[in-house]
Order: structure tokens, then sequence, then C-alpha cells
């Protein structure tokens, strides 16, 4: 699955690079993805209506004393 491999490399380059959150956005409609973002442990953190269109925010916390994580 490409998703799934792109998914995969971003979480990978961005623990390397020392990144302590990943930030992702997509709409709603787009259930699969949003599931496959929560397969890696990412956590919603809001929804946005944009008039007709709905995105869900969610997060992944790379590192367990982030500042960000509370």
């Amino acid at each position: 699955n490409v998703g799934k491999a792109l998914l995969e490399h971003l979480i990978d380059f961005c623990k390397e690079v020392g990144y302590q959150e990943i930030m992702v956005k997509t709409t709603t409609s787009m259930e699969r993805a949003i599931k496959v973002c929560r397969d890696y442990g990412f956590a919603e953190k809001a929804r946005i209506n944009l008039g007709a269109t709905e995105l869900c925010k969610l997060a992944l916390f790379l590192r367990e004393n982030s500042p960000l994580a509370s």
C-alpha cells in the first residue's frame, strides 16, 4: 500500500531529524486515510469545518516527554 509506505517514510524521517510531533490533516471523507493514521498511533486532535468540507487533524507525538504531548 502506497499510503502506508509514505506514512512509514514520513515517521522515520521525522524521527531522524528530531521532530517531536507530526501533524496531518485530511478530509473526514477520507476514512481509510484516517484509519491508517490511527493504526500508526496518530490521535485525532480536532475537526475543522470549512463550509461543506470537514477536516480531521491528527497528531503523533514522537517523544514521550515532549511538552507538546500534554
